[in-house]
């Protein structure tokens, strides 16, 4: 697959009472099909202004404006569809809304409340939507200090009431930091969240469960460590007008843990080392067909483990040097009886690079690099064959470039040499050499 994703974001604030944020996403992917073009486009845009008036002070009142646009397409051959949960392919949202906000230090712990009232407006495409009276009240609890450990928690409820865009949804979250041993700091999280909406695709439960970890006991080699745990359940099934009812997501399962480590104790070498692991399982709402394959293997359940070493070296205090190493495995499910393309059930990636640069001269920079990166598949074949491919892949080049003044101006001229050198199951496949010189002058 092929895939581009672009974003912005804009967070502004004329004055201290009024805020104002501004977001766009857009993604495009392109999915392999052996007898059609499969490609999903995602484009959201949002804008909300908040503006707060104290009025105490323990007590606020805020006016709030929130819009949001949201389009999904996923187009395979003569079939379109919207995103995988409602098949919808173009959402507008629009929330007005006032509401007070109360904090109040008390002796033990700090309490917070507050509600909302307003506007709320949303047209779906295709044949949804509507306007209603939106509501919302919220509580909670924070820096419950029970000597070495810190709790809070909060409740949140809110809804729409309406004959045509009714919604329920609520969210209740606690965490816990501890201190009890100095070196040792632990903190965790749980979020509970429901949604009961009129589209009812969209109902469901979802449990994020996260903790984390550091440990500081040696000063040059503090560690860090964090795992989470993500799981959604919907009670419905596709939407009967869904096209596309495989694509719907019914249950997922997610874990996640990062493991980061950084030696500090030689004077000037630093070195960091990562592990992550990531796996997702996902149950969907029935087998696609020979042609949506790819999407539904794409988009599915996975295994992801990385480990990682980043070197810095600056004995040479004109010649500093980066090597860094990885290395990478994929595992997916077993790949479905009649595939019909090519599909990776194992992978297992390692690469390695190295580079210096000459800083001694005081306008001239020389840098050089090499790396390799090589690789293993496990593919299974259309006709349901196995067979492993191995790919091998060396860089190396070297570039410079020098500033001088000349007629009240900059010039810059640079200069480098490359070469690359692959392999596909041990027999030389390409071999590219480049070479560029380039110039640029400026006032």
């Amino acid at each position: 697959s092929q895939s581009q994703n672009s974003s912005a974001w804009i967070d502004y604030r004329p004055t201290e009472r009024l805020k104002t944020e501004l977001t766009a996403k857009s993604s495009e992917k392109k999915y392999a099909s052996v007898s059609q073009n499969i490609v999903r486009k995602d484009n959201k845009m949002s804008a909300l202004e908040v503006y707060t008036i104290p009025l105490t002070r323990e007590l606020s009142a805020y006016e709030s404006i929130e819009y949001s646009l949201e389009r999904n397409r996923l187009t395979a051959g003569n079939i379109t569809t919207g995103d995988s949960v409602t098949g919808k392919t173009e959402r507008t949202m629009l929330d007005v809304s006032t509401g007070l906000s109360y904090a109040r230090q008390l002796t033990w712990a700090l309490f917070s409340a507050g509600g909302s009232l307003g506007y709320y407006e949303e047209r779906v495409e295709p044949g949804a939507g509507g306007a209603g009276v939106a509501y919302g009240l919220n509580t909670g609890l924070g820096g419950i200090n029970l000597t070495y450990l810190t709790l809070g928690t909060n409740y949140d409820y809110s809804g729409v009431a309406s004959d045509t865009v009714g919604q329920r949804q609520q969210t209740f979250k606690t965490n816990a930091v501890s201190s009890y041993i100095g070196y040792l700091p632990l903190s965790a999280s749980y979020t509970y969240h429901t949604l009961d909406s009129y589209i009812n695709a969209e109902d469901g439960e979802e449990n994020t469960v996260t903790a984390n970890a550091g440990m500081n006991y040696l000063n040059y080699l503090p560690v860090t460590a964090s795992y989470s745990y993500y799981t959604l359940v919907r009670p419905s099934n596709p939407p009967p007008d869904f096209d596309m009812p495989y694509l719907y997501i019914k249950e997922k399962e997610e874990n996640t843990f990062d493991l980061t480590t950084k030696l500090t104790y030689f004077r000037q070498t630093n070195i960091t080392a990562s592990y992550n692991h990531y796996d997702i399982a996902i149950d969907r709402g029935g087998s696609p067909p020979p042609d949506m394959q790819s999407v539904y293997i794409e988009e599915g359940g996975k295994e992801e483990d990385t480990f990682k070493v980043d070197t810095e070296m600056n004995y040479l205090k004109y010649l500093p040097v980066t090597a860094s190493y990885s290395h990478y495995t994929l595992v997916r499910p077993d790949a479905p009886p009649d595939m019909q393309y090519v599909y990776i059930k194992e992978k297992e990636e390692t690469s390695f690079s190295l580079k210096a640069k000459l800083i001694y001269f005081r306008n001239t920079d020389i840098s050089a690099f090499v790396a390799r990166r090589d690789y293993t598949l496990s593919v299974v074949d259309v006709n349901s064959s196995q067979r492993s491919d191995s790919f091998v892949r060396w860089d190396w080049g070297i570039d410079g470039s020098h500033k001088r003044i000349l007629f009240r101006g900059n010039l810059t001229v640079s200069a480098g040499y490359r070469k690359s050198l692959s392999e596909i199951n041990a027999v030389a496949n390409e071999d590219v050499i480049s070479t560029y010189i380039r110039g640029q002058y400026g006032k």
